[in-house]
């Protein structure tokens, strides 16, 4: 496993989806962000392979105590 962790924005999307589960499948830590829990987000959740994050991305205190 490598010690790449990315973030995708708008992960409950399809392109955020299959761009996690990509990245997830060799080995990189990946956390998402979506405003509107989609079956997607489900899946992760239910699966346990990450989980997604809710917070503003303008919100700098906010976003740097998510990733963390």
């Amino acid at each position: 496993m490598n010690s790449h962790h990315k973030i995708v924005i708008s992960i409950s999307s399809d392109i955020g989806f299959y761009l996690a589960k990509d990245w997830l499948n060799n080995g990189t830590r990946v956390s998402g962000t979506y405003r509107t829990k989609t079956d997607q987000c489900e899946e992760w959740t239910r699966r346990s392979f990450l989980s997604g994050l809710i917070f503003d991305l303008l919100d700098s205190y906010t976003f740097l105590n998510e990733i963390n």
